[in-house]
């Protein structure tokens, strides 16, 4: 959390990772969300795939294919 908040996007990443982890509640993955377009946003772009597939698939929010692909793309272009 002390990484991630020093603005190291791996380590928002890894902490989004966690969160998602079986046995997960919808607070984890809440927060996975959040850590994940936190490091999406600071262009880590291994968290925006990671995103995309939530919405693609609908894991943890509601299912946006539109959102996924927009994150898909951006993951491309970082």
């Amino acid at each position: 959390s002390q990484a991630c908040d020093g603005g190291y996007m791996e380590a928002c990443y890894q902490l989004g990772q966690f969160h998602l982890l079986p046995g997960a509640s919808l607070a984890d993955a809440e927060m996975a969300g959040q850590n994940l377009q936190r490091a999406c946003d600071g262009s880590y772009a291994r968290a925006c795939t990671a995103l995309a597939v939530r919405y693609r698939d609908g894991v943890g929010v509601e299912q946006n294919v539109d959102k996924a692909a927009t994150l898909f793309k951006s993951a491309c272009m970082r």
